[in-house]
């Protein structure tokens, strides 16, 4: 067949929709239920246009007879400027894609969602959450059924780990080789953890950005392969915190006490918190329990004192993460320590502003409003965060542990700062969380109601690839995060610009604009006061005028008028 080209697929990484087939089509291995496709070769990319992907790379075969007999093995990068994006049935998903990872995911209510061939618990809302174990094998199915029982399916890759050997040593003997005695001890002690570990409730604080229940030195890691005295032991599955004696123990998220015992034979005093769906938080090694099964705990209440009880060598929090009874790696849930905002104590008796920079850029970027509110007699915790690595809803644990190590530290005023994407982390943490009363927030240029630059380049591939999947949340649709966020309750000031930073972008808005986002689109239904500056997207932040009426507002709760300005 001189001239054709035989295109079989091989492996897909994300999602297929196929517009001549209507029922389930799977992939395995290098295996497909499909028929070979057949076409011209001159016509191979409106061929490979019939099938729709989403975020996906085809490897294909192209077997060639020309004058040369030439065999031809391609990877195809499926680059938006060739092929549309189109996302199927309303899926959400995100999270880490590594052994001993976890993902979070939303789809529309009544979707069952199955991970290799098992249900996976959804709330009614949609939300659903998924556990990947230390040793989890590497490519996953997930199949969301639909309520007309319709059926999609992704196949997703996970990335393998390494993990680090670790010798403990002056352990007490009697928890490395039990006595015969306490044999019967710890199998019900085992039986009674894996029962509480196996509820599934409702509970919604799963969806919560985790805080560090302790902070300290991280002197123990998941996933480490593990010897006691020199003798091998289980590996181990949860993060060691190191800490004083008697340091409180903060509860993570929001959730339910399944099992509260001051005296576990390996673990000593015990914790179990139920967040919902089978994902629980378990704190060990404890001095004190300071809570009760059945109790119903939130974000940052005292649960228990750190202590050195049970198979222990001085005092540390092991905290651990379950999804029923797969143990997961905590150290996803939260921020690294290190990467945590630093301020000069003692905090300042103005208060403590926590700044968060914009989509793409890093804590240099609002280093000149940092040094303006520094000058106004504020403590300023400038915070980073990878915005175009992870989710919203991941990216917001930065928010919600700047918080709780500014509360730790005894500070009472916390007031924010942010620019563009930077609010919406801060609205997400709001969903499930207070900020201390008398807080006061400035948003700069925040893409409250979307971005219309999201709206038109969020199709094409290549961008989503380069901006990430936070950027991507931020349309204008009525589904986007910014947009199903419920309004919250406190003293926000919003400031927009009207000066194009982007005029490669203009074709884009109807109205005034920033270059990135709309006038209309950063007001907010719930805010105090609002201005609009001629001022572009970009350097917003670094414009004299808009560092005022920031330091104004944090102060008075108001902006000044044009008028008081003089204008």
């Amino acid at each position: 067949m001189t001239g054709w080209a035989n295109i079989q697929i091989v492996a897909v990484v994300d999602r297929v929709h196929l517009p001549f087939r209507s029922d389930y089509f799977r992939l395995s291995g290098i295996q497909s239920q499909q028929t070979p496709y057949f076409c011209f070769w001159r016509d191979l990319k409106f061929c490979l246009s019939q099938f729709k992907f989403c975020g996906s790379i085809l490897i294909a075969n192209f077997d060639q007879s020309d004058t040369r007999q030439l065999k031809l093995k391609l990877i195809i990068l499926v680059l938006a400027w060739c092929f549309s994006l189109e996302s199927s049935a309303d899926v959400e998903l995100y999270g880490f894609k590594k052994q001993g990872g976890h993902l979070f995911g939303r789809v529309e209510p009544g979707t069952q969602v199955l991970l290799n061939g098992q249900l996976v618990p959804v709330l009614d809302n949609g939300h659903f959450v998924i556990g990947l174990g230390r040793d989890a094998k590497l490519t996953h199915e997930i199949q969301y059924r639909l309520k007309d029982q319709s059926t999609t399916a992704e196949i997703i890759t996970l990335e393998a780990r390494k993990y680090n050997v670790q010798h403990i040593k002056g352990v007490p003997s009697r928890t490395v080789t039990p006595p015969q005695s306490a044999l019967k001890r710890i199998e019900q002690e085992a039986a009674k953890v894996k029962k509480s570990r196996s509820k599934i409730s409702q509970l919604q604080g799963f969806m919560q950005p985790f805080i560090w229940p302790v902070f300290g030195r991280i002197s123990g890691v998941y996933g480490s392969a593990r010897s006691y005295n020199g003798k091998e032991g289980r590996p181990h599955f949860g993060i060691d915190i190191a800490a004083p004696q008697g340091e409180p123990v903060y509860a993570p998220a929001n959730g339910t006490i399944v099992m509260a015992d001051d005296d576990l034979f390996y673990s000593g005093g015990t914790i179990i918190l139920d967040h919902g769906l089978g994902l629980s938080s378990t704190m060990i090694h404890l001095s004190k329990v300071l809570v009760e099964e059945g109790q119903s705990v939130t974000q940052g209440e005292v649960i228990g004192l750190v202590g050195s009880t049970g198979r222990s060598t001085g005092p540390h929090l092991d905290w651990r993460m379950n999804w029923g009874q797969e143990r997961i790696d905590p150290a996803y849930f939260v921020p690294n320590q290190k990467d945590l905002c630093q301020w000069n104590l003692p905090t300042s008796k103005k208060g403590l502003v926590i700044v968060l920079h914009g989509l793409g850029r890093t804590p240099f970027s609002m280093n000149t409003m940092a040094g303006q509110l520094n000058i106004e007699g504020y403590s300023v915790c400038n915070q980073g965060y990878p915005s175009r690595k992870q989710s919203l809803e991941v990216l917001s644990s930065y928010v919600a542990n700047a918080i709780a190590k500014a509360e730790r530290n005894g500070v009472e005023n916390i007031h924010f700062v942010t620019h563009s994407m930077g609010g919406i982390l801060l609205r997400y943490y709001l969903q499930h969380q207070d900020l201390p009363e008398g807080s006061r927030i400035v948003m700069l240029a925040p893409p409250n109601k979307g971005s219309e630059v999201i709206d038109k380049m969020g199709q094409w591939i290549w961008f989503s690839r380069l901006m990430g999947p936070a950027a991507m949340q931020l349309s204008t649709g009525k589904q986007s995060m910014p947009n199903r966020m419920r309004g919250v309750d406190a003293q926000i000031g919003v400031i927009a610009g009207k000066n194009s930073s982007d005029p490669w972008f203009n074709w884009l808005f109807n109205g005034e604009h920033d270059g990135k986002v709309s006038v209309e689109s950063a007001q907010l239904n719930e805010m105090t006061d609002f201005i609009v500056v001629p001022r572009g997207h970009t350097m917003i932040m670094r414009d004299s005028l808009v560092q005022t009426q920031t330091a104004y507002f944090l102060q008075n709760g108001r902006f000044l008028s044009d008028d008081e300005l003089g204008l």
